[in-house]
């Protein structure tokens, strides 16, 4: 490596004095595994010499590059064009050109996303009740079972579910009962501090 570095540092000053003592535009290109290194004449530019070699030479160095990147072009425009036909198919739009075999196809597709969404919901919503549940287990063990005069378990209240008759949550409201039975004396007040903790 210390004797590519040499050399390339031999040459480079060898283009700079090509450079400075011909009048001459030089443009250089070193490349290793790991790296590139560059050099081309103040005066002159990278493409500006290429352009001038393809005059010169009588050749085009870019259609073929050009041509490749029309062709990736042109395929990515298709795949887009396919992906958003298959989107508003999924919406129940473009589908009148569809035959019976792509339907029955579409069908099945709908039908395996919608259950999938359906067991994912599924699973959120047990997550959710066990949360409620292990919510309304801490407070039973800190201050025992309450109910209001309608018998609602507003243990279930203070973990975060609203009286069903009432869009007050039932820790704010001043006609709570101690269960028989079940739990000492909580006042209201003390319940709404333990409410906001």
């Amino acid at each position: 490596m210390d004797s590519f570095s040499m050399k390339k540092d031999e040459i480079l000053k060898e283009a700079k004095k090509i450079t400075r003592l011909c009048d001459a535009e030089v443009s250089i290109i070193l490349l290793t595994t790991h790296n590139f290194y560059l050099y081309t004449s103040p005066t002159s530019s990278m493409k500006k010499i290429i352009d001038q070699y393809q005059s010169t030479v009588g050749v085009d160095l870019w259609s073929s590059h050009y041509e490749k990147m029309q062709e990736e072009l042109g395929r990515l425009k298709d795949e887009n064009t396919a992906l958003k036909r298959e989107i508003m198919q999924r919406r129940g739009e473009e589908v009148d050109g569809m035959d019976i075999k792509e339907l029955c196809n579409l069908e099945e597709e709908m039908l395996n996303a919608a259950k999938i969404i359906q067991t994912r919901k599924n699973l959120v919503m047990r997550c959710r009740i066990d949360t409620y549940r292990k919510k309304e287990e801490a407070f039973e063990r800190r201050h025992g079972r309450v109910l209001d005069q309608d018998g609602f378990d507003s243990a279930a209240a203070f973990a975060g579910i609203v009286h069903p008759a009432n869009p007050v949550p039932v820790q704010q409201l001043a006609h709570l009962r101690i269960d028989e039975g079940k739990g000492s004396c909580v006042t209201t007040e003390a319940m709404e501090v333990e409410y906001s903790d």
